[in-house]
């Protein structure tokens, strides 16, 4: 990768909007990287937006003295989002699923099996429905609209269960783990105390953490009372 386009993905990653306006040079240098490549794991303007769905939910739940900080952290990488939107680049969301391989993800093809570690009849045995099955492997691939489809339709990702079923992770649980997880990894590069260091490790758990937020609270607001 060339020096310059480090420098610029560093820049978008740390919200730096006056260093990456001084990288950029022209439109021609971001575009390329706004495009599926070998330089990055998924486009650069994925960043901001995983960035805006992040500050999004921790605004919903953090004290106020650090919500000050994510405001003006967030203020920041929307001088990216309209700059992005700007080159024509569509800032409204991310299609995670089509990017399986870039985080933990379980990727389109992949078979009941090879989601939950158990066969279709073995989950049936248990009580779960056909839909609640493909709700599972759905949110396990990061469907997002078919997740919200099945639970729409009243399908049921938790099943009450004894303790001779223990061996069940149910996908829901999946989620909250790996929320927690990622949490605890991105809180200093939220607030913005720690940079852009470990380039593979950094872009997959930003991505990983916005996807798993977003599944998180899709799965919450169907199922928090429950």
């Amino acid at each position: 990768m060339r020096k310059k386009n480090k420098e610029i993905i560093k820049a978008v990653f740390e919200i730096d909007f006056d260093k990456f306006q001084s990288l950029y040079g022209n439109n021609n240098d971001v575009l390329s990287l706004c495009k599926d490549s070998e330089e990055l794991p998924y486009p650069l303007h994925f960043i901001t937006i995983c960035w805006d769905i992040i500050f999004g939910y921790v605004l919903e739940d953090w004290k106020e003295e650090y919500k000050v900080i994510v405001r003006k952290r967030k203020a920041e990488n929307d001088k990216f989002k309209s700059f992005f939107a700007g080159l024509g680049l569509d800032m409204t969301g991310i299609p995670f699923s089509d990017y399986w391989y870039a985080f933990y993800c379980d990727a389109p093809e992949d078979t009941v099996k090879d989601c939950l570690d158990m066969t279709e009849d073995e989950l049936k045995e248990m009580g779960f429905r056909d839909m609640d099955i493909e709700l599972a492997c759905c949110v396990n691939k990061f469907q997002f609209d078919r997740v919200e489809e099945l639970l729409e339709q009243g399908a049921d990702p938790i099943k009450n269960r004894t303790d001779e079923e223990d061996e069940y992770d149910d996908c829901v649980t999946r989620i909250y783990h790996e929320v927690q997880f990622l949490y605890s990894e991105m809180t200093e590069k939220m607030l913005g105390k720690e940079g852009f260091g470990h380039y593979e490790r950094d872009l997959e758990e930003l991505f990983s953490f916005a996807a798993h937020e977003k599944m998180d609270h899709l799965l919450d607001k169907y199922y928090l009372d429950k």
